[in-house]
C-alpha cells in the first residue's frame, strides 16, 4: 500500500507506532522461542480470545491479550499486520496525537475481541481461539475511510483507490478468503475484522453514545419530513467523545473535532 503525495506520507514511523511494532514483534519472537508446547498449554487456552474462554472460564483479559499475539507457523501473519500498522498508523498518530491514537488502537482491538466473543456465542462454529492485531488494523482502515476519505492510495502498489472505499475492499477480500477456505486453520477471523471496523466507526462518529445514535437514526428516518428529536446537547465531555482531526478535503480545519 502506497500513499499519494496528497498526504505527504513520511516513511519514518511515529513514536507510538514504533513501540507497538516492537512490542508485537518481540512477543512473536518469544512465542517462537517457547515453541508449540507453550502455545498449546498456555497461549491458546489463556491468551487467545474465544467465547468459551471469556464466558465459560471467565478469562476476561482475552479480548486484550489476543491482539498482541501472532501465528508462529509462518511470518506472513505478523509481517502483514506490522506492515499495515507501519503505513496506516503514523498519519493518524500525527493528526490526533500520541495518546488519542494509542487509545483508539487499543479500544478498537478490545472491542473487536468482545465482538468476536459475541459472534462465537451466536454462531458456535465461529468460536475458535483467535489472535492477531487485525481488529485494530481494520479500525485504522475505518478511520482512514472517514477522517481522510479523499486521500488516494495505491492498493498493492498498483491500483489507485480513494480511502473512503478501502475498508469495504478489505472486508470484501476477507469474505472471499473466508468462504474459499476449506479448513478452520486457514480461515481469517472475518468476524474480528468486522468488529474492528465497526469499533472504528463507532469511536469516530460518536455513535457509541445512545443519544447520538438515536438522534442520527431518527434523522435518517425523518429525512425530508422535518421534525424529529433535537440534536444531543454537548453536556459533559468524556474522553471517548471525539477524535481530533477533521475530514480531509471536507472544508474543516485540522483542529476541528470529528464527532
Amino acid at each position: 500500500m502506497a500513499m499519494s503525495r496528497q498526504l505527504q506520507f513520511d516513511l519514518r514511523p511515529s513514536p507510538v507506532v514504533l513501540r507497538l511494532i516492537i512490542a508485537n514483534v518481540a512477543l512473536w519472537l518469544l512465542m517462537l522461542l517457547l515453541g508449540d508446547s507453550a502455545e498449546r498449554l498456555f497461549v491458546r487456552p489463556y491468551l487467545m480470545v474465544s467465547s468459551d474462554g471469556v464466558v465459560s472460564h471467565f478469562y476476561v483479559w482475552q479480548p486484550f491479550t489476543y491482539m498482541w499475539l501472532h501465528d508462529t507457523a509462518g511470518i506472513a501473519h505478523i509481517l502483514f499486520n506490522m506492515v499495515g500498522l507501519f503505513f496506516l498508523g503514523p498519519p493518524l498518530e500525527r493528526r490526533w496525537g500520541q495518546r488519542t491514537f494509542l487509545k483508539f488502537y487499543l479500544l478498537t482491538g478490545v472491542i473487536a475481541g468482545f465482538f468476536s466473543v459475541l459472534v462465537g456465542l451466536l454462531i458456535p462454529s465461529f468460536d475458535v481461539p483467535t489472535l492477531g492485531a487485525s481488529g485494530s488494523l481494520l479500525g485504522l482502515l475505518a478511520a482512514w475511510s472517514m477522517v481522510l476519505p479523499n486521500t488516494q492510495i495505491l492498493l498493492f502498489f498498483v491500483l489507485p483507490v480513494r480511502t473512503r472505499y478501502i475498508v469495504w475492499i478489505a472486508i470484501g477480500l476477507d469474505l472471499v478468503v473466508f468462504f474459499s477456505s476449506s479448513s478452520d486453520s486457514t480461515r481469517v477471523g472475518v468476524h474480528t475484522h468486522i468488529g474492528g471496523a465497526l469499533a472504528g466507526w463507532l469511536l469516530i462518529t460518536g455513535n457509541w453514545r445512545p443519544r447520538v445514535a438515536w438522534y442520527r437514526l431518527n434523522q435518517l428516518i425523518n429525512k425530508g419530513r422535518g421534525g424529529g428529536p433535537k440534536p444531543p446537547s454537548s453536556g459533559k465531555r468524556t474522553n471517548l467523545r471525539v477524535i481530533r482531526g477533521g475530514r480531509d478535503g471536507g472544508g474543516r480545519k485540522d483542529d476541528d473535532l470529528l464527532h
